[in-house]
């Protein structure tokens, strides 16, 4: 498995690559990366634009270019088959896809970045834990020494569900493509009617992930719309009501020991599954009407905050990202790694 090996003592990362050391600082909060679309809605012979975005709570700070060296997998997935992009589009592609599409299609956009290794300090990997709600590993590593360094790994699971037309007749939605963190869409988004709940599903090396809270942003020209969360059951299922349009990312991390390390290494794997529904079905079923409790037996929680003011999330132009959980390296020459 390639990797990257920085340190980040006080705010700086010193991230040492292959040939080169890269210098970057550290800023404050964690960052998410997630495929957007444009347009958000898609018909035959459009061109389907797909960003990498970065950034926190769908306020995009950076968009990065196709990463070859970095994305272990990267797949155009529908009825008409498979196409294994890193074979088709040269290393810095940016946005990372632009696709004539042809038919009415429903595809998923899978995307994999490989382990980045860090080193932080106790502190910092408590404050992670904490933003994660992670209770259960905060416990386990309270008796550890304070002044320990703490070794961790970084991996990204990323999806885009995109719709062409009126879709097609085969439901890709839901369909598992083994990623080692992985979220699934129980339900076909476009069809769950206003105010029900849309049930997503997250899997761990293809097994149910319990007690894990997953977020939901839902986001629009204006900026964040709508932000919830729900704890996994034991199905690893949670469920969020479709009450506004607009750009849907849900999210969730996992923090585990890295199975075969040398020494005690933490690993993080981030998975995103974005979709973009511009329009909200109106019609209501008879087998729906799924309450929060309902499809999770933990919960969902309802909007954490809403009609914050930003400017269009996913396509403004930001200064280089700086963060202490997954620090961006700045090439020699300026590049972003």
């Amino acid at each position: 498995m390639r990797g990257r090996l920085c340190i980040a003592p006080n705010r700086l990362a010193i991230i040492v690559a292959a040939v080169a050391g890269l210098f970057v600082p550290a800023g404050a909060a964690a960052h998410d990366y997630w495929l957007a679309q444009e347009p958000s809605t898609l018909a035959i012979g459009d061109t389907c634009s797909i960003r990498l975005l970065v950034g926190d709570r769908l306020e995009s700070e950076l968009e990065r270019p196709l990463q070859s060296e970095m994305t272990t997998r990267y797949e155009w997935l529908s009825a008409g088959g498979s196409v294994n992009l890193l074979e088709s589009l040269p290393e810095g592609t940016k946005p990372v896809l632009q696709r004539t599409v042809t038919r009415a299609e429903t595809a998923l956009l899978i995307m994999d970045r490989d382990f980045v290794e860090i080193e932080t300090t106790y502190g910092q990997f408590t404050e992670f834990l904490a933003h994660e709600n992670d209770t259960d590993l905060l416990q386990q590593v309270k008796d550890i020494p304070k002044d320990t360094k703490m070794r961790r790994r970084y991996a990204r699971n990323l999806k885009a569900l995109v719709r062409v037309g009126a879709g097609d007749d085969t439901p890709i939605h839901d369909r598992k493509v083994g990623q080692q963190l992985e979220i699934l869409l129980l339900d076909d988004p476009w069809s769950v009617p206003h105010g029900e709940m849309l049930r997503a599903q997250v899997l761990f090396e293809g097994k149910p992930l319990e007690r894990k809270w997953v977020r939901n942003f839902v986001g629009g020209q204006a900026g964040l719309l709508a932000e919830s969360k729900a704890l996994t059951d034991r199905n690893g299922s949670v469920g969020f009501p479709v009450e506004h349009s607009g750009q849907w990312v849900v999210r969730v991390a996992y923090v585990r020991r890295c199975q075969d390390c040398e020494g005690t290494v933490w690993d993080t794997y981030y998975a995103t599954l974005s979709v973009s529904l511009p329009t909200l079905s109106r019609a209501r079923k008879e087998h729906r009407g799924r309450s929060a409790t309902a499809s999770s037996s933990y919960g969902a929680h309802p909007a954490i905050r809403r009609g914050r003011q930003a400017s269009a999330p996913w396509s403004r132009g930001c200064p280089e990202l700086s963060d202490p959980y997954e620090p961006s390296a700045v090439g020699l020459r300026g590049t972003t790694r």
